[in-house]
This record gives structure tokens, sequence and C-alpha cells, in this order.
């Protein structure tokens, strides 16, 4: 089984870092209210363009300063150490200069040496990647959708911004389960 984990705010801190480059608090954590049916987006809650949202973020020491996630780092780990899978990092990264680079760098210094380079897959359709035998583990619940419509298997990781949000406390122990559960359906 190969297993997909999203790097942004599922491996990653990537809203605590951006609302810290515009010298915003995250005060997602009290103000859940910036949020819209499937997605979230910070720039409309700041009140900003995306170009006045990216730029303080396109250099490459931004993305490799972004603070491992606890929860994300264990149900990397779980899965790592698992028999069955095969891991992989599946991100999206922005078209900015320093975007790629330091996701890479990011991936090397908290992931590597368990994966090899090649297990770092930097894409914008995450879906061409599923299959019956693959899961994606994301916040994001279009991803998900997606990854689930071209018949692969997802994990919404619980985040603030998204439905699952009051589950944000249990994503370790509900991820196990779930592995658990397409594990019975796959024999």
């Amino acid at each position: 089984m190969k297993i997909y984990f999203d790097m942004d705010d599922v491996l990653a801190d990537f809203v605590g870092a951006a609302l810290a480059a515009h010298g915003q608090p995250n005060w997602y954590e009290e103000n859940p209210g910036c949020r819209g049916g499937d997605f979230w987006s910070i720039p409309d809650c700041l009140g900003m363009t995306l170009e006045e949202f990216w730029e303080p973020l396109e250099h490459h020491e931004f993305w490799t300063r972004l603070k491992p996630l606890d929860d994300g780092m264990a149900m990397f780990q779980h899965a790592f150490m698992s028999d069955d899978t095969t891991c992989y990092i599946l991100t999206s990264p922005w078209s900015c200069c320093g975007c790629y680079s330091g996701k890479f760098e990011w991936f090397m210094r908290w992931i590597h040496p368990s994966l090899t380079p090649q297990r770092f897959l930097p894409v914008h359709d995450k879906h061409s990647y599923a299959g019956s035998q693959s899961i994606l583990v994301d916040d994001n619940e279009t991803n998900c959708k997606h990854w689930k419509k071209f018949g692969g298997h997802s994990f919404l990781v619980g985040r603030k911004r998204n439905r699952r949000h009051f589950m944000e406390d249990h994503n370790l122990s509900m991820f196990r389960e779930f592995l658990g559960e397409i594990r019975e359906l796959q024999t």
C-alpha cells in the first residue's frame, strides 16, 4: 500500500508560518469563521490579494523554517514503520522561485534519511497518483474528494480550517483506525 502525505499543514505548519510572515498571530485558533464550503482562504481572511499574501512567502528560507507538526510526524512515523506501506511526500509547490527548493530542503532535514529523495513528489494534480492501493493523507477536503474520485482512499487530517476540526487532537488514533479499516478491505 502506498501512502502519500501532504506537507503543508499535515507535516509542516504552513498556516502558522504564513500568518507570522504577515505579522499576525495564529488567530485562526480562535476565529474558525474564515472558512466556507470546502476551502479556506488565508488571503481572504487577511483582506489581501493573492500577490500580497504570497510575496513574503516566496523565499527559500520561509519554507525551510516551517515547524514540523507533531501529530502529522507521528502519523508519518506510524505508516513508515508498517511493513505493508511505502510512504511518499506529495506536495503542491507554489510557483515562486524558493518554494520548491525550500520544501525539498525541509524534506531532507525532517524526513530524509527515512525516505530517499525520489519519494519527494512535487505535483499540482495530486489525484494522478490515486489508485485502489493508495492513500492520501491531506488537510484539504477538495484534494481528498478528488483522490477518492480517481479510485484512491483518503484520510482528512483534522485541522481548524476543515470539517474535522473537532478531531484535531485525535488525528493519530483516527489514522491508525483508518489504516486498520483499509487493510481489512484489502484482505
